[in-house]
């Protein structure tokens, strides 16, 4: 496996794809809450941009994980935030599962994008 620091272009591509997401108040309109939808997009981003370098250097097929872990990401922040509404803010652990949920997908989406951008290059 070549070094990875001499093919930036996967992901900084999806760095792009991130700040796009973040710029634009996707996270909020989707259902993230306004007080810490840019900082799900960052933690996110940091730890998609781990997830990627881990598969990339182990050579692992990391699209199908890395779309589980959106799918799995999506789950847990849309059952949180239904439970943490249910319960007029009184359930904290349905909070922390809308919160890192929130994190949880972005670092999904970060990973695909740049698994996909890799594989788009000839």
């Amino acid at each position: 496996m070549k070094n990875l620091l001499s093919d930036p272009i996967a992901p900084g591509i999806a760095l792009l794809v991130m700040v796009s997401f973040a710029v634009l108040g996707l996270p909020e309109w989707l259902g993230a809450h306004r007080w810490w939808a840019t900082n799900v997009v960052v933690w996110g981003s940091a730890l998609g941009a781990l997830l990627w370098w881990v598969g990339a250097r182990f050579a692992v097929a990391a699209l199908v994980p890395s779309v589980l872990l959106v799918g799995l990401g999506a789950m847990a922040a849309r059952f949180g935030k239904a439970a943490f509404v249910a319960s007029y803010a009184e359930n904290a652990l349905a909070g922390r599962f809308w919160f890192f949920g929130w994190i949880t997908l972005c670092a999904g989406v970060f990973w695909t994008v740049a698994v996909l951008a890799r594989r788009s290059k000839p």
